[in-house]
């Protein structure tokens, strides 16, 4: 596969700045410029660099009274629109993603492909553990093929030689990496989080959407009769925050969580500043508003099927403060947090 992110498109001209301010072409600078923006907003994956991309240089070539100049890419599958550029900047749901798609290619049996997607799972987290036994697999497969096997014939002594890459990987390391898989239930607040990842592993939805509004409140010192205030998310944990995003994450198959809410959000044109008309299109993109009307609590879907994603975790949102800018504050804190 190919990926080219072309300075222009087809039938536009590429423009350089004279100005000392540029002092390059307008596309190098917006590239420079993109891949050195740390936290918010980073360009991380390729998705994220295009995008970026086509609005900065946009943004130049008006304030500099040029003609338009639009980037112009060509990435070959799709799937590499979510490669991670930046693997510091990654976060985990650039590394959540990713993962979704090597698995995908490897279930259409694109296994040169998968092959590449799963070893960038590992350069972001090399403690990766289902990453390790995807790479087991595939390779597996692909030393099958060479004997002209198939998975259904395989026999008791194939099993025993799985090839030169498989053999790196000792049983040993493969089940220390599962272990380090596993969320670690860490809070600055000493908040058990044990609740709610068993209700959450029993794929009980609504037990674990109060719980996780529980432990909100017990971390931000309240009872829960309170409102949760601009001061208490602004200055949320960011360790327990990650924790139970993680859970939700995890056992949603990356369908719930804050982290999914947020890219949502974001991905709407959402910012810091609260706007009304955008917090109601997010609302109906997650499933809270049908039509004009806010859904009640009881109204919630709480299960697995939904064909909305991000519609839960949503208890919390019944506070007083979430209707207006709780949500938006929320979603900046947990982009603070490299969720």
């Amino acid at each position: 596969g190919v990926i080219t992110i072309f300075s222009c498109s087809p039938n536009e001209r590429s423009y350089e700045i004279e100005d000392e301010r540029i002092k390059q072409g307008i596309f190098t600078y917006a590239l420079l410029e993109s891949l050195r923006i740390q936290g918010e907003g980073n360009c991380a994956t390729i998705e994220r660099l295009y995008n970026r991309l086509r609005h900065r240089v946009a943004d130049i070539n008006r304030q500099f009274r040029k003609p338009r100049q639009t980037p112009y890419a060509i990435v070959e599958p799709a799937t590499k629109y979510h490669l991670i550029l930046l693997e510091k900047q990654a976060t985990e749901r650039d590394i959540a993603t990713l993962r979704e798609e090597a698995l995908e290619t490897e279930n259409e049996d694109n296994l040169e492909l998968a092959e590449q997607l799963w070893i960038r799972v590992l350069a972001v987290s090399p403690a990766n553990g289902k990453a390790l036994k995807a790479l087991r697999r595939i390779w597996q497969k692909q030393h099958n093929i060479k004997l002209g096997r198939t998975s259904e014939n395989s026999s008791e002594q194939e099993t025993k030689s799985t090839g030169d890459k498989a053999a790196n990987l000792s049983l040993k390391e493969t089940d220390e990496n599962s272990k380090n898989d596993e969320i670690e239930l860490l809070s600055d607040k000493n908040v058990d989080y044990t609740k709610l990842r068993d209700f959450l592993a029993n794929r009980e939805w609504k037990k674990a959407d109060m719980e996780t509004a529980r432990c909100i409140f017990k971390v931000g010192g309240l009872k829960e009769d309170n409102s949760l205030e601009v001061k208490d998310i602004e200055n949320f944990p960011c360790t327990d925050l990650r924790t139970i995003d993680q859970l939700w994450v995890k056992y949603s198959d990356c369908k719930f969580g804050f982290s999914v809410q947020k890219e949502i959000y974001q991905n709407l044109g959402g910012k810091k500043e609260y706007n009304e008309e955008l917090w109601k299109e997010f609302a109906d993109k997650v499933g809270w508003r049908k039509g004009e009307k806010w859904l009640y609590y009881s109204e919630l879907t709480f299960d697995i099927s939904t064909h909305y994603k991000g519609h839960l975790p949503s208890r919390v949102g019944w506070s007083k403060m979430w209707w207006f800018v709780g949500g938006v504050l929320l979603f900046s804190r947990a982009e603070n947090c490299r969720l």
